[in-house]
């Protein structure tokens, strides 16, 4: 059996005309055709659905815990929750100071070593 593919046909466009880049349709869902950074407040669990919503829809996300920052059961649960939607999305989570945590979606790995002057 022997697997023929079809070409398809080209659109021709007249010289020099314009084409307008946003009335193509690429297949990208949601819309967003660039990469937004999100800033969310956790105040407990119950926050960590909106932050991981962000994170399925591709969008880098710096969370701040300080408000439950002195419970540290919390902050485990909290981080334990963030990690397995990071692992879910083949994303990354890296703790920045003492009450920030950045999630990205796949394909957006950060950095561990920090630039510092020498």
């Amino acid at each position: 059996m022997r697997l023929v593919r079809r070409r398809r046909q080209a659109e021709v466009v007249e010289p020099n005309r314009f084409i307008d880049l946003a009335d193509i349709d690429l297949g990208m869902e949601g819309g967003a055709t660039e990469p937004l950074i999100k800033v969310a407040e956790l105040s407990g669990r119950s926050d960590v659905a909106l932050v991981s919503e962000q994170v399925y829809k591709g969008r880098i996300v710096i969370v701040d815990y300080t408000p439950i920052n002195d419970d540290a059961t919390e902050v485990a649960a909290v981080s334990t929750q963030l990690s397995a939607v990071a692992r879910d999305c083949n994303g990354d989570l890296v703790s920045v100071g003492r009450s920030l945590i950045v999630i990205t979606p796949n394909g957006i790995r950060v950095d561990r070593e920090r630039l510092r002057r020498k």
